[in-house]
């Protein structure tokens, strides 16, 4: 009987301490964060010492302002190391965090670092978090350098990560997706398939410009130099001007490449040499009617004058149809006009 009330009494105990757990699992959430390591600083077991401070409290940015009760921080020493071909990037995170400034985000039991880059919004678990005087704190994370990688192969710049698509919503955004190797079609100048290059290089970097304009798949080629040629302007963007998207599947959407507006100079020069053209045509014609109607001019040197003319008049509208019209030309008209 004796025996009976003790197992009793322990199993209540038991049942108690299993729900205390439980709910301290409920009301309690246990992240784990990565805290910078330097090798010329002492090391303890809870982490690596930056400076000395009472707390390591870097601003989290919490969706549900109800969870940042709740949630525990465990900061675990993580040197960061780039590879070849990276540079750190540092990133200065405020209290207030935004869409436009650098933060750090929860994504299930772990602490992701969220920046803008550019115009598009990435996420990256491969950084640390350092200490600095004033009770401020910034992000290291690696960041390609294209003047070395592309030292030795042929580099093409993609917006978003391998095995990362970008989101079709207002807020570009790349999200991590299945696919473990994206699609990349490249073209000659004419518009021809060709296989991709031997070096191809695929670098992640968003192109860094005043202004940003996006090119669907039908205006572009991917030469395989590693630039792209937008054909209706016959213009080529080269090496951290440009940047390709995909979406799930990994198959080619689009790119985002810096826009380069006319200058005022130029607009002014295509202006008036479309009108010195017309002007050039108009008065050639007026001087083959003359030759036309008047039989005295239509000697042997009248008639070589007149060959002469007509061809330049040829050429005269060609040159101001090409002006005017060379974003409606298809490529055929385009070809014959040349």
């Amino acid at each position: 009987m004796m025996n009976m009330q003790v197992l009793k009494t322990v199993g209540v105990w038991m049942l108690l301490i299993v729900h205390g757990a439980s709910m301290n699992n409920i009301h309690s959430q246990l992240v784990k964060g990565q805290k910078c390591c330097k090798e010329n600083l002492p090391q303890t077991p809870s982490g690596c010492l930056s400076k000395v401070e009472s707390s390591f409290t870097p601003p989290l940015n919490f969706v549900n302002t109800s969870e940042a009760p709740h949630t525990e921080v465990l900061w675990t020493p993580y040197s960061l190391k780039c590879p070849r071909g990276f540079n750190i990037a540092y990133y200065n995170l405020e209290s207030n965090v935004s869409k436009i400034l650098p933060s750090l985000i929860i994504e299930g039991d772990r602490i992701k670092l969220k920046w803008l880059d550019e115009i598009i919004l990435k996420t990256t678990s491969n950084f640390c978090v350092e200490a600095l005087p004033n009770d401020a704190y910034r992000a290291l994370a690696c960041r390609p350098d294209p003047n070395i990688i592309c030292r030795d192969g042929t580099c093409v710049s993609n917006c978003c990560g391998q095995q990362e698509a970008l989101n079709k919503d207002s807020n570009p955004r790349c999200l991590p997706t299945n696919v473990k190797k994206s699609t990349y079609n490249y073209k000659t100048i004419s518009g021809s398939p060709i296989e991709a290059p031997s070096d191809e290089v695929i670098i992640t970097i968003v192109p860094d410009c005043k202004t940003i304009i996006f090119l669907d798949c039908e205006r572009y080629y991917l030469l395989p130099n590693g630039q792209l040629y937008e054909y209706e302007k016959s213009f080529t963007y080269g090496l951290n001007t440009y940047c390709i998207t995909h979406n799930e599947t990994g198959s080619m959407t689009g790119a985002f490449a810096c826009h380069v507006p006319q200058s005022k100079a130029g607009t002014v020069k295509s202006y008036f040499q479309s009108v010195g053209v017309i002007l050039s045509a108009i008065f050639l014609i007026v001087t083959v009617l003359f030759h036309i109607f008047i039989p005295e001019l239509r000697d042997m040197q009248g008639l070589c004058l007149l060959c002469h003319m007509s061809s330049l008049i040829v050429a005269d509208l060609a040159l101001f149809t090409s002006y005017i019209f060379s974003q409606d030309l298809t490529r055929t008209h385009c070809i014959i006009n040349v």
